[in-house]
Order: C-alpha cells, then sequence, then structure tokens
C-alpha cells in the first residue's frame, strides 16, 4: 500500500509540472503601481510612466472571459513622442509545452503589427520559442495559437512573455488592442510530436552569429528587422542574406512585406 501511495503521489507531482500554466494569464488581478500612477497586471512588468495621460497598459473591459482583460494603448507623450504599450512576464517553469493559446482584439493603425514573442530558457540559455503577429484590425476577440519549436535539450527552467506592438510610421496613436486569457497546452503524452503551423518565411541559422538567411515560398520585395522593443533597426530591398556579426545580442524580429509595404509574414531570430 505504501509503494502504491508513493507511485501515485510521483504522478501527480508530474502532472502537476507538466499543468504548468501562465500566472495571471487571464488578467483579472491588478495592482496599483504609485510611480506609475496606473494599475498594472500582477506579475507583469509595464512600460508605463508618469501621470500625462501616458498609461499605454491599462485594464481593459469588456473582457474575453472573466471581468478584465489587458489593453494596449498607443499615445503621445506631451507631445513629444509616442509611447507603445510593451507587457513583460518571467517565470519559472518545468515543462515544455507545445502552443500558447489566447485571444485577441482592437484597432491596429497604419502598418502597426501586435507581436506576442514566447521564450523558454535553461540556465540563462535559449532553448525554446514562438511567435505571434497580428497586422490586420479585430472588432471581436478571436482565438490565437502560438506554437512553440524547442531546439536545446532538457527542460526550460524559465519562460519570458513579450507583448507589444511595433510599426514604422510615425501616427501610431489610434493603436488600440486587448489581450485575454492566455494558457499553455501540453502534449497528450510524450509520444506526441510537436509541429510547428505552416510558415512563408524561415530564418536560417537560428540562433545565429555572423548572418541570417532568408527562405521564402512567397515574393517579397522589401524587409524589416525589429528589435525586442519593437524599432525598426534596418531595412533592405530584395535581400536575402542579412550580416548581423556587428549587431547586439538578442531576440529581433524580420518581416517581409510585398510591393505596397503589407507585412507578409513576420518569424524571429536570436543573436548570440
Amino acid at each position: 500500500m505504501k509503494k502504491l501511495q508513493l507511485l501515485s503521489f510521483a504522478f501527480l507531482f508530474i502532472m502537476g509540472a507538466v499543468a504548468q500554466q501562465i500566472p495571471n494569464g487571464n488578467f483579472e488581478s491588478w495592482a496599483y503601481n504609485s510611480s506609475t500612477f496606473s494599475y498594472e497586471p500582477v506579475g507583469w512588468k509595464t512600460a508605463n510612466f508618469g501621470q500625462y495621460g501616458d498609461t499605454a497598459v491599462r485594464r481593459y473591459k469588456p473582457a474575453h472571459g472573466g471581468n478584465l482583460a489587458c489593453g494596449f494603448q498607443t499615445s503621445f507623450v506631451l507631445n513629444t513622442f509616442a509611447l507603445p504599450g510593451i507587457l513583460g512576464n518571467t517565470f519559472a517553469i518545468a515543462a515544455k509545452p507545445q502552443q500558447m493559446m489566447g485571444y485577441i482584439k482592437g484597432n491596429l493603425a497604419l502598418d502597426d503589427t501586435a507581436i506576442i514573442v514566447v521564450e523558454f530558457s535553461k540556465d540563462t540559455n535559449a532553448i525554446g520559442d514562438g511567435l505571434y503577429y497580428l497586422t490586420q484590425s479585430q472588432n471581436n476577440y478571436i482565438k490565437f495559437v502560438v506554437p512553440i519549436d524547442f531546439y536545446g535539450m532538457g527542460n526550460p527552467d524559465s519562460c519570458t512573455i513579450t507583448i507589444f506592438s511595433m510599426g514604422t510610421a510615425l501616427d501610431d496613436t489610434l493603436t488600440n488592442f486587448a489581450i485575454d486569457d492566455l494558457s499553455f497546452e501540453y502534449p497528450v503524452d510524450v509520444n506526441t510530436i510537436v509541429s510547428s503551423a505552416s510558415k512563408k518565411l524561415n530564418l536560417f541559422p537560428n540562433p545565429a552569429n555572423n548572418f541570417i538567411s532568408i527562405a521564402s515560398s512567397v515574393d517579397y520585395h522589401s524587409v524589416v528587422v525589429y528589435n525586442q522593443m519593437g524599432q525598426p533597426v534596418a531595412t533592405y530591398s530584395n535581400i536575402e542574406t542579412i550580416a548581423i556579426e556587428e549587431w547586439n545580442k538578442g531576440l529581433y524580429f524580420l518581416q517581409i512585406k510585398d510591393i505596397n509595404h503589407q507585412v507578409i509574414e513576420t518569424a524571429s531570430f536570436l543573436k548570440q
């Protein structure tokens, strides 16, 4: 009987680890931050600051589920520069999700893109990531799925989720979107093969040190690279290889666009 109890406990422990979820992923818990004069989701960090209508991340209604969602508003601060909504959360995790899901709605101005990045690390080394982007406004909540690719051995010890908007146009003040009900989905069993959604754009090698090559199944006219804060760092025309040897280490996002400057596909790469 004692052995059976130990086996039952071990099974519950394993299932509990596999079922690890995103802390405050439904954005129901908020706390007032006196240094930013704003309410912020518990466990998440924002770029909010000041008291002049520059609260870029805020409580949002209606929610997809529950009472509150997380809203992102891009606005001007003292009529000098635009402050985009940026939200991040780093937490401990000891399992490999197959994908992250959630719900998104709202307006995207001009060429703005809403970006959701999921990164997994082990001993500070990146071992997996996933990327979702939205380029068209949505009046109602739609479900999104972020397939997660693991390229490192072993289970992660931390996960970082970053949500923000980015664009090259100056007048981005109409961008206003909301995120709700983030959750991880795990394989049914250890034999489940984790597969990514079909992509039009692939970057290799990834991670990379000296260069990134672009492989696209569709024709494109231009390439724009952004840093992790959503700021454009380079723009190219009709290019297939980009030299990155002199770039700072970190995560970058690459968009390919058609001749009308419409986004075709977005992918991420890690500069080591």
